[in-house]
This record gives structure tokens, C-alpha cells and sequence, in this order.
């Protein structure tokens, strides 16, 4: 039987009994009963088992995909039950008979569809980060999901209220799509947002080589600061209108900064102390997901959940 989504929506918590760490089933277990005590919304955690998680080179038998199933979830079900929340409703195995991880990941994104989540919750290790950035069940589900993906890194700070949250933008057409599904949770959750924009900072010669080419008509450091501050001002409109139609009350940092993206954003989330950034992650190959991409450093060091849609 097919879960019904709550009366204040559904998360979906991709679990798997065989792999996931205690630290990694704490961790977003309490992230779960913090959104849910927040905002209404039930959780429902999903193990899609695969012959690639079981450890196989051959695809299940019809015998062996039911096996699979009872086995996993008797296992999920011990593991539950030390993480249990009243929001929290029974595990839900789906079995996939692709050899593919990538098979399970889109299987897991058409249930988030069929049951209408709004948002799908992953847990994360520090073990084995390089696979997870290179390819993995994550990283393939992020290619593949149509709402929001919130992955809980292990460093997970203790005092999280998800009253304030941070969304990092570069202004594109892709990072406002993000956006705006990033402000249905925030609206749900009654927090206050801070949209965040790193300002390139120039090389500092490039000042002098500039006023010896160009003399007169050569900007100086503030007027160019100036004029860059300008422009992301009105390109942060169409981000400002759409938190006003949400009723969200938001703040604008532009900020000058010559250390990389990441660095930038983890630095303003610890100073605002944010519970929650928010990205886009850019399209492409599943294999290449996140790759270079300012992301990848986010999620390594943050002390808070990011949520990532892909653009």
C-alpha cells in the first residue's frame, strides 16, 4: 500500500540499514524531528535495495527480490527503533532489480513524486567522501529529483532551531528555480532568510594596468566596487519579489570576497548562525555532479544541513 502524504506535507528519509552509520541515523534523525516538529510535515523513511548494495553482479530472482525485502526490513526496523520521533512512520523498502545505483536512485525519485515529499533527507559520512562526490546512490539521486534534497553532514552542530536560513546565489535563471522552492520551506518552517552573493574581488593589479591602458576612463577599486554592488542589487530583485509573495521576511548580503566560494558562505552562515544553507547544484552527468562546483566544499565543512536542488 502506497503511504499517504501527511496533511502538512511529507519528507522522505533515505535510509539503508546495511551501511549507514549510528552517527549517520542520529544525526538525521534529529534534523527530521526538528522539520517536523516545525512545520507538520510526517517522514518517511525509504530503503531502495539494489543487487549493487547487496553486493551482486547478477540482477535478483523473483524469489531473492522478496528475501531481499523481508530481510531489509526486519533490519531497518531494529535500526528505527533506536531513532524514533512521533512524526516518524513505518520503513518502506522498495526493491529495484537494476544492477545500476543510478537505477535506485531514480526509483527512490519516483516515489518522492507519487507521494508528493517535499523534500527528500539524506545522510551523509565522512568515509568514503571521494566516492560520494565521484558517483553514488547521493549524488545520482541529486542528477534525478524534482524537489529539494537535504543532505546532514556528520559535524552536525547541536543547537539547530531552522529559524534562520541562509541561500547562496550567483543570480542565474537556475539558482532563482532553486529558490523559489527553497522559500515553500522556509514559509513552512516560519523562518527568516539571508540571501547571500559573494562579489568577485578583483586581482589588485589589475587596477594599475587598468588607469595605464585605459587613463581616464579607468575605474578605481570603490567606483568599481560600486558598480558591481549596483548591478547584483537589481539582480537580486526577481530574488526579493518572490520572498515578498511568500511573505518571508529576507535579508541582502553582497559581499567583496577573494577566498573561494565556499570558504565565503560557510564563513557568513557561522557569523549569521544559519541552520540551514541552501544552493543549486548544476546539471549534467550524474557521474559529475557537483563536481568543482562550490557545493562540494560546502557540504564537506558545514556544521548545518544543505539543501541542494539541481538547476
Amino acid at each position: 500500500m502506497r503511504a499517504k502524504s501527511s496533511q502538512h506535507g511529507l519528507m522522505l528519509w533515505t535510509v539503508n540499514p546495511f551501511q549507514d552509520s549510528s552517527r549517520t541515523l542520529k544525526n538525521a534523525a534529529r534534523i527530521l524531528e526538528l522539520l517536523a516538529g516545525r512545520t507538520g510535515m510526517a517522514a518517511l523513511p525509504v530503503f531502495v535495495a539494489t543487487p549493487a548494495e547487496a553486493n551482486l553482479t547478477l540482477e535478483f530472482s523473483i524469489p531473492a527480490k522478496e528475501r531481499m525485502s523481508r530481510v531489509a526490513t526486519e533490519a531497518g526496523r531494529k535500526i528505527l527503533k533506536k531513532f524514533m520521533f512521533p512524526a516518524l512512520r513505518p520503513l518502506r523498502v522498495l526493491v529495484e532489480n537494476h544492477l545500476r545505483l543510478s537505477a535506485g536512485a531514480a526509483r527512490l525519485a519516483r516515489e518522492a513524486q507519487a507521494v508528493k515529499a517535499e523534500l527528500i533527507l539524506c545522510g551523509t559520512q565522512t568515509r568514503g567522501w571521494e566516492r560520494w562526490v565521484l558517483g553514488s546512490f547521493a549524488s545520482a539521486l541529486l542528477a534525478v529529483s524534482k524537489v529539494g534534497i537535504v543532505f546532514v553532514n556528520p559535524r552536525l552542530r547541536k543547537n539547530l532551531s531552522f529559524r534562520r536560513l541562509l541561500f547562496a546565489t550567483d543570480f542565474s535563471k537556475e539558482s532563482l528555480r532553486a529558490f523559489e522552492k527553497f522559500c515553500v520551506l522556509a514559509q513552512k518552517l516560519g523562518a527568516e532568510v539571508d540571501l547571500f552573493h559573494v562579489l568577485a574581488a578583483p586581482y589588485r593589479w589589475a587596477f594599475s594596468v587598468s588607469a595605464y591602458l585605459f587613463q581616464s576612463r579607468a575605474l578605481s577599486a570603490a567606483q568599481y566596487l560600486a558598480q558591481v554592488k549596483a548591478e547584483a542589487r537589481e539582480a537580486a530583485e526577481p530574488f526579493l519579489r518572490l520572498a515578498a509573495r511568500r511573505h518571508l521576511k529576507l535579508n541582502l548580503h553582497l559581499q567583496k570576497s577573494s577566498a573561494d566560494i565556499s570558504t565565503a558562505i560557510l564563513r557568513e552562515a557561522r557569523r549569521l548562525k544559519i541552520d540551514l544553507i541552501g544552493m543549486v547544484a548544476r546539471s549534467g552527468k550524474w557521474e559529475e555532479l557537483t563536481i568543482g562546483t562550490a557545493s562540494q566544499g560546502v557540504l564537506r565543512e558545514a556544521s548545518v544541513p544543505l539543501w541542494l536542488w539541481r538547476g
